[in-house]
């Protein structure tokens, strides 16, 4: 169910006219779930870092600025990564680097195509929404 889930989000992005609306849906769930898991003083960051206007603006543009959207999942996974308890900072930041180096590694053509875009940006928020769920649940938070 959730790869057809995921298969759907990717068909969406692969259209003639990209249909965004999941992809700032899910990315309001990562917003709201890192404000929840964050503490107070950290909010007002987490809202203006995860802009969710200015990511529909962006992508509405029908520019493919993946380097707009990397920056938003790094800093999710940087303030995952700050609210995780030491013991399993490590292993947040081993899979963080696995994920950035595979990244890299799909983009190192240079090619900037809708397809490659959206192939990122599922890969990308299936990892960063998999991260929240896993120190949600393993109650690893500061």
């Amino acid at each position: 169910m959730e790869k057809a889930f995921w298969d759907g989000v990717m068909q969406s992005l692969n259209q003639d006219n990209p249909d965004f609306s999941w992809v700032l849906k899910l990315m309001k769930e990562v917003q709201n779930e890192l404000c929840e898991m964050s503490p107070p003083s950290w909010r007002q960051e987490i809202v203006d870092t995860v802009d969710i206007d200015n990511l529909a603006q962006v992508l509405n543009s029908g520019t493919l600025d993946m380097d707009y959207f990397g920056k938003i999942l790094e800093f999710s996974l940087v303030t995952l990564r700050k609210l995780s308890a030491p013991m399993i900072e490590d292993e947040l930041q081993t899979n963080h680097q696995k994920f950035l180096k595979e990244l890299g590694e799909s983009t190192q053509d240079g090619e900037n195509t809708t397809a490659l875009f959206a192939a990122l940006v599922v890969k990308g928020l299936q990892f960063v929404l998999t991260q929240i769920k896993w120190l949600s649940k393993s109650g690893m938070t500061t």
